[in-house]
């Protein structure tokens, strides 16, 4: 599918979806936050992503695996009631509610999107558009944040040589932009950031196959069964072969959310079969969870080889124009 076709999620069921509530205005924030991939699986997308890339990329960036893996719950961090404008701001960006956007096609860019949605009316009295979140913005901005790190670097690297402080700031930005963009796309991974039920069916949807409604699934998923069952073995076993990602990023960042939403029902099969039992997985859930996970590893790690690659022409542009005027470029 193309980021410009209209979004049309398979429906869950022979009934009609309807939006979760995912209140954003100040006071209705006060409820804990929707949870996100634990810990150790963020790990292991950054982990799995760096360990397997290919030949080519900066030595100094194959060497920084750890410090890169240590960033990967980062944006996470930043959900701190006592910064509330940084919280508000940067929540919507680890989830996509598809099933509100159904049959609407998104935006060149995050303005735009939120302008339709209070346009077409998307989003439910009271909640704000951002309610229904960005984060396939998110991935399409930060990956070419990261180019633009890794074209500075090369450009800097040639003017400066590799001991010059300048230079070796520009490394420091490429490792901390790329730890911080791997996070979300570990999220767009797991299903459960691409849907209205996101922690339990949503009542406003009807629930003929009888799947569960109690909270608690996201943190039992990805993080209890995470913890308990998944190594990074198993999530190795899985990854495929490196490939450059082609394209406008929205695109493909907008598929990679597509690709975990198609797999939401077979999430709540899974839970309604006992297999995500968090204390005693079954084969079939553990293999979910670690496939959900090599998925988002082996984005990752592709982003990370094509942001090198596309950082070459970006270089080349920049170094025609007067090192001192770069920031001209963005006017």
């Amino acid at each position: 599918m193309q980021r410009n076709a209209p979004l049309r999620m398979a429906p869950p069921a022979p009934s009609g979806t309807a939006a979760a509530e995912i209140p954003l205005d100040r006071v209705e924030l006060e409820p804990e936050p929707m949870p996100e991939w634990g810990v150790k699986g963020h790990a292991l997308v950054h982990s799995e992503a760096m360990r397997a890339l290919p030949a080519g990329m900066p030595d100094f960036f194959l060497k920084a695996a750890d410090r890169v893996t240590a960033l990967a719950s980062h944006p996470d961090r930043w959900k701190i009631r006592e910064l509330p404008h940084l919280r508000d701001s940067s929540r919507p960006d680890h989830w996509l509610s598809c099933e509100d956007l159904e049959g609407h096609s998104l935006p060149q860019d995050r303005y735009g999107y939120i302008l339709m949605i209070d346009r077409e009316g998307l989003a439910e009295p009271g909640r704000q558009p951002q309610a229904l979140g960005t984060l396939p913005y998110q991935v399409a901005e930060m990956y070419q944040q990261l180019v633009a790190e890794f074209a500075l670097w090369r450009n800097e690297m040639e003017r400066s040589g590799s001991e010059a402080p300048s230079t070796l700031q520009y490394q420091e930005n490429a490792i901390y932009v790329a730890g911080v963009t791997g996070h979300y796309i570990g999220d767009a991974a797991q299903p459960l950031h691409t849907t209205i039920h996101f922690d339990g069916w949503s009542s406003k949807a009807e629930n003929p196959r009888g799947y569960r409604t109690r909270s608690g699934l996201h943190r039992e998923f990805e993080t209890l069964l995470v913890n308990n069952a998944v190594t990074a073995e198993a999530v190795r076993q899985k990854m495929g072969p490196c490939r450059r990602l082609e394209g406008d990023p929205l695109d493909w960042a907008t598929s990679l959310v597509r690709e975990a939403h198609d797999q939401v029902e077979r999430l709540y099969r899974l839970e309604q079969e006992g297999q995500l039992d968090p204390a005693q997985p079954g084969p079939r859930g553990v293999d979910f969870a670690a496939e959900r996970i090599a998925q988002g590893a082996q984005k990752l790690r592709d982003l990370f080889y094509s942001a090198w690659l596309d950082s070459e022409e970006v270089a080349r542009r920049i170094g025609e124009h007067d090192p001192q005027q770069e920031f001209l470029l963005a006017r």
